[in-house]
Order: structure tokens, then C-alpha cells, then sequence
């Protein structure tokens, strides 16, 4: 290295000293991200940034395990949830599964989502509108591809109802998104059972869900337990099939007390009330 270039690198370095590159944007965004990072700056508060994003206050302070009373500091990092949707625009050489691929959704997806009859047959500038992963999903599931999978022979079939109720919303696409579970209203307290044996493989507070359990019964297959006033079970810990393990309540983003039941089987979403008795 000569001297010149010695002299560079050394003036260099005294400027980042000196003077620290500052970050001049105060958000980041990942495109296949169910969420947007922000950097509170002052005068900052909850409720000024969610009306700033049009996300729901109560949401915002769940998704960063804040009280809504909570103040929060110039600098801190707040994770703020994504639109429910993306639009995009096709471009010459554009089909459906480099779209699906680009933004981390299935194909059988757009196709529902979009109402699209014939995937071959796209436009140059028509709008797909993309779905985001909602951040009740912590880790991305996929919803079942149709033919529906068979099951019968995993265990799945026979599964004991995990609460008496009326079902207040079904599995499948919504106005705000796809729902991958089905909710059963309930009275605050009313207790949860455990739709079939096996090991508790998350007991506490998740963002969106509230207070939920996840239960692993073998075989790839999952169930999910959301929005509970009290967990009676602790990670780690063997259930029977139909043991009480919570008790009906309204934490996390809900409208009301009810039981958010998502069934997965092998990392897909899959319709719970198919394999459940009738309500």
C-alpha cells in the first residue's frame, strides 16, 4: 500500500468517526415480510405511528409485547404489520408463478384470491392483487392445495370439538385476508380441550393470537389454540385428547371472546371443521 493510499484510507476512517452515516430513512421493508421495521422519532407515540400506517392501535402494541399505555423512546425499533394486500402490475414475460415465487405466496393462492379463470391468459399491465402473510403467522403457513389431502391415515380424522360454541367466522378467504383457522364465539371462561393427544409445543402470548397454545400430535399434524383468557398447560407438557388446556377469552386483536382453532398438517392450513363433529 503506498502513501497516497495509506492517506485515504486513514482520512477515511476519521470521517465515519467523526461523522457517523446516518440512516436517512426511518423505516425498512422487506417485500415478503409480514411486517415493516420502524425507528420512532420525536415525539413519537403508539398511537400517533399506528394512525400514521391506518393499522389498529391494540395490534401495533401486541405485535411489539407492548401495554398500550407504554411510552416509547426516540430510536427504538418498532415492528409495525403490513397491508393485508399488495398490488402489482403484470410486466412483459410475467406469469403466475414467478409472481407467486417473487412474494412468497402459492400460485393456487393469486388464483383464488384474483377469481381467475384461466391463469395461461394474463395482460400485460393488469393488477394482481398479492395477499400477505398475516402476522397471526409468526412462522408462514401454506394454505392446503385442492385435491384436499389425505388425512385419514395421518390420525386426523375423528378429532374430539375443543369447545361448545357458535362458529363466528369459517377457514378460507376474507375481505382482510385468508383466515386459517375457524372461530367458535364462546363465553370468557368456557374451557378449551385439547382436540387430540400429544406434546405442547408453545404455551404463551403471541402477537394477534393473544394467549395460545400449539399442540404437536405426530405425524405432521398441529393444532393451534388462539385468543384464550388462561392457559392451563405449559410447554413441554403431554395432553389427553379432550384435557382442558385453556379457557375461552379475548386476548390478542379479536372483537370479542371466542377460540381461533387452526389445524396444520404437514406446514399446511387445513379446514379444522372437516375433520371435526358438527356444532
Amino acid at each position: 500500500m503506498n502513501k497516497a493510499t495509506k492517506y485515504i484510507a486513514v482520512m477515511t476512517a476519521v470521517l465515519f468517526i467523526l461523522f457517523p452515516i446516518q440512516v436517512s430513512a426511518t423505516e425498512e421493508e422487506n417485500e415478503n415480510s409480514y411486517r415493516i421495521t420502524y425507528y420512532v422519532e420525536a415525539g413519537d407515540t403508539l398511537s400517533r405511528i399506528s394512525q400514521h400506517y391506518g393499522v389498529d392501535f391494540e395490534l401495533l402494541a401486541a405485535m411489539n409485547n407492548l401495554d398500550t399505555d407504554a411510552r416509547v423512546l426516540q430510536g427504538q425499533r418498532i415492528y409495525v404489520p403490513r397491508e393485508p394486500e399488495i398490488n402489482y402490475s403484470l410486466e412483459a414475460g410475467d406469469t403466475l408463478w414467478n409472481v407467486a415465487q417473487k412474494y412468497g405466496v402459492h400460485v393456487d393462492d393469486l388464483v383464488s384470491y384474483n377469481q381467475i379463470t384461466d391463469p395461461g391468459r394474463l395482460k400485460i399491465g393488469q393488477v394482481i392483487k398479492i395477499p400477505v402473510q398475516s402476522a397471526e403467522e409468526m412462522t408462514p403457513v401454506r394454505v392446503a392445495a385442492k385435491p384436499a389431502l389425505n388425512v385419514a391415515s395421518r390420525g386426523l380424522s375423528g378429532l374430539s370439538l375443543p369447545v361448545m360454541g357458535i362458529i363466528s367466522s369459517g377457514y378460507g378467504w376474507r375481505k382482510s385476508g385468508f383466515h386459517h383457522g375457524t372461530d367458535i364465539a364462546a363465553k370468557t371462561g368456557t374451557p378449551i380441550r385439547a382436540v387430540e393427544a400429544g406434546n405442547v409445543i408453545f404455551s404463551g402470548w403471541r402477537a394477534i393470537y393473544g394467549y395460545s397454545i400449539t399442540i404437536d400430535h405426530g405425524n405432521e399434524i398441529q393444532s393451534v389454540y388462539g385468543h384464550a383468557s388462561k392457559l392451563l398447560v405449559k410447554k413441554g407438557q403431554q395432553v389427553n385428547k379432550g384435557q382442558i388446556i385453556a379457557r375461552v377469552g379475548d386476548t390478542g386483536r379479536t372483537t370479542g371472546p371466542h377460540l381461533h382453532l387452526e389445524i396444520h398438517v404437514n406446514g399446511k392450513t387445513v379446514d379444522p371443521m372437516r375433520y371435526l363433529p358438527k356444532l
